[in-house]
């Protein structure tokens, strides 16, 4: 059967599961919008073809986890943002193809990383940034490393979240990642464990069957529901101190994120007090989490816009 026959087409784009890139580039705008704060100037093409090279990395994810956890998925239950997308599973003929375009897409990324760093004049530091954070995206499932099996799967999640991402953002902006980047590394860490935990949560049985090392297979779920409202309060609390003390609200408006921090807050206690434990009640509460956060990001990039704009 044709690789690029219609079916095979369609399979593809399963395979790319491209919601996900909604929220990589809610968190790389971040970085963006925070670089502007700082009096960076907007610049249309430095953004797009910024986030084209951030993207393809991204997107290259999608098809290095598919193709690497193909047999731990076997024993998955599959979800609008856990479980794989089941294309190989059902597939198999197609893991050959998935894994080309992986790596097709990391050196069309580098490609266009190097391409940006010539027209805008950045330095190499600027392409060895963007290669090394689609490489530990690949390694994240891949192995020799293979992160997500030897326990170290929340901690890439932390930073890739917490500091890659945005940062990518930031250095796109200005060729270099804005210091203000840093007041948002602690509560967007906290952020990264608990998007992870709401991944991990609902595959817990499938991830023992694989042999991964994750803090949910490790502790079960009842101590990741524990975890999720922690990271979410440090969040909102590391956020209200910024407010509080007054020194950084000239700039970024934290009282308004205060606010909007409640929301994934409010989703991670619901869950915890509820604590459902059947299959529909368990991905329920992962997605109302996942949605949460994502939500929360959004409108944080909503205020950062308008507060540039007003």
């Amino acid at each position: 059967m044709a690789i690029l026959d219609q079916n095979n087409i369609c399979l593809i784009f399963r395979l790319a599961r491209l919601r996900f890139l909604f929220p990589g580039f809610l968190l790389f705008s971040l970085g963006y919008l925070i670089s502007m704060h700082s009096g960076v100037n907007f610049d249309i093409h430095k953004f797009f073809f910024g986030y084209l090279s951030f993207s393809l990395a991204h997107l290259s994810i999608s098809f290095s986890n598919d193709y690497f956890d193909r047999n731990s998925d076997v024993n998955s239950k599959k979800t609008i943002f856990t479980g794989g997308s089941k294309v190989l599973v059902e597939h198999p003929n197609l893991a050959s193809c998935a894994h080309k375009i992986a790596i097709l897409l990391l050196v069309a990324s580098t490609i266009s990383l190097v391409i940006f760093a010539f027209f805008f004049s950045y330095s190499v530091w600027f392409v060895i940034y963007g290669v090394l954070g689609g490489l530990i995206g690949y390694l994240y499932s891949a192995p020799p490393i293979s992160f997500s099996y030897k326990g170290a799967g929340e901690i890439i999640g932390i930073i890739s979240i917490g500091f890659l991402i945005p940062g990518m953002g930031s250095i796109v902006a200005s060729g270099s990642i804005d210091q203000s980047l840093f007041l948002f590394i602690f509560p967007l860490c906290c952020y990264g464990l608990f998007f992870m935990l709401n991944v991990e949560i609902p595959d817990l049985e499938s991830d023992k069957i694989a042999n991964k090392k994750n803090l949910i297979v490790k502790f079960g779920r009842r101590s990741g529901k524990i975890l999720l409202a922690l990271s979410s309060a440090l969040a909102t609390i590391y956020i209200l101190f910024l407010e509080l003390s007054g020194s950084f609200s000239i700039y970024f408006p934290f009282g308004l994120f205060t606010i909007m921090s409640i929301i994934p807050l409010i989703s991670s206690i619901i869950g915890l007090i509820e604590n459902r434990d059947e299959r529909k009640g368990i991905n329920q509460q992962a997605f109302m989490n996942i949605v949460a956060i994502i939500f929360f990001i959004l409108i944080v990039d909503l205020i950062l816009f308008l507060n540039l704009i007003l």
